[in-house]
């Protein structure tokens, strides 16, 4: 369970800035008394879900942006790697991805800026479309790992095809724990790309 501690010059103001910081709800959150602060406002401690409100948020801002594309669909709620995703099933799917996926990135990039717009500590929440996303992280995943093989056996940087900075961070990650290995991005979008080469004694 995550904290803050904020005050007021009444418990009420207190709350309001709390609930302001965090973006929950009144009833998302758990209020314990502290101390007085020496100027006489009241100083609480407000206990919350950080994870729980940020997906919630990201839920209704979904769901308003899907229906002014008057678009039908459901949203799941799954969590891959630590990080929350909300999954949409839509016969429209293919629209809401577009080419590449460039359609489904900018999707993403909007929930989280409205999500964590004034917010104190930001979530990062994974929008997919009928598990698209999670398949083109695998094949990332499967390339990285090939290509860093690649670089290992002929002491050679290996250099990727560009990538948008969502497949970039895939590749970032997926080989962020291999000791031997390490990646830098080069370049300006749209054409900004990886290079993945031995770790220098």
């Amino acid at each position: 369970m995550d904290f803050i501690e904020t005050e007021g010059k009444t418990e009420r103001e207190a709350i309001e800035s709390a609930l302001k910081r965090t973006g929950a709800t009144e009833e998302e959150i758990r209020i314990e008394p502290c101390d007085d602060t020496d100027t006489g406002h009241v100083k609480i401690r407000v206990f919350y879900d950080k994870k729980k409100v940020s997906v919630e948020r990201a839920k209704d801002v979904l769901g308003g942006i899907l229906e002014r594309m008057d678009i039908q669909a459901e949203i799941e709620e799954t969590e891959r790697e630590e990080e929350p995703c909300l999954n949409i099933i839509s016969e429209n799917g293919g629209l809401l991805i577009g080419q590449k996926g460039e359609t489904l990135n900018a999707l993403q990039s909007i929930v989280n800026k409205i999500v964590n717009r004034n917010i104190l500590e930001r979530v990062r929440i994974a929008i997919d479309v009928e598990g698209y996303r999670e398949r083109q992280q695998n094949e990332l995943k499967a390339l990285a790992a090939a290509e860093a093989l690649k670089a290992k056996e002929t002491d050679k940087d290996i250099t990727l095809p560009p990538m948008n900075s969502e497949d970039r961070r895939i590749v970032h990650i997926a080989l962020k724990d291999d000791e031997e290995i390490e990646t830098t991005s080069i370049g300006e979008d749209p054409n900004r790309k990886i290079v993945i080469s031995l770790k220098k004694p």
